[in-house]
């Protein structure tokens, strides 16, 4: 995947894809497919320990907004994408212990990927099936970014173009 840090202030987040909870492959019975919007403070779960989360898959198309009405697109093109955005990065996640620890950056961290392996139970269940898991050698994900002012964009216009 790819991971993008826009300036501060990029807080409206609007999205079509799989929501309004985290989606992975393994587990989205209690999501669905459609366009959501909120926050990026508010799109974030404190789990005990951090770690990446609320990420949503089939998505075909992402939208940040800062309060002057400043946009960006990111749109899916030959395949949906998974997403998932915060005032974390994955260093931090990965190098902080605790939650309470955590400092959220300014910045919106966007991430924007093929796909996840599966979320699976394997820390107090069964081993996360194969169908499941991320194993491809080679991959093909394409996306396009698109800036633009306030309603200057129609993403489903743009979407797979």
């Amino acid at each position: 995947g790819a991971e993008l840090i826009l300036p501060a202030g990029f807080e409206q987040l609007s999205y079509f894809g799989r929501g309004p909870h985290g989606s992975y492959c393994d587990m989205r019975g209690a999501t669905w497919l459609g366009e959501f919007s909120t926050t990026v403070s508010a799109h974030f779960h404190p789990h005990i320990r951090p770690q990446e989360n609320l990420a949503h898959d089939e998505t075909r198309w992402v939208a940040l907004q800062n309060k002057e009405g400043e946009t960006l697109y990111a749109l899916s093109c030959a395949k949906p994408l998974s997403f998932n955005c915060a005032h974390f990065d994955a260093e931090q996640l990965t190098r902080i212990r605790h939650n309470h620890l955590l400092v959220p950056r300014k910045e919106t961290v966007l991430n924007l990927d093929y796909r996840h392996n599966g979320i699976g139970s394997y820390s107090c269940g069964p081993k996360l099936p194969e169908r499941y898991r991320f194993n491809e050698k080679e991959f093909r994900f394409t996306f396009r970014l698109l800036a633009a002012g306030k309603g200057e964009i129609d993403p489903y216009e743009e979407f797979g173009k």
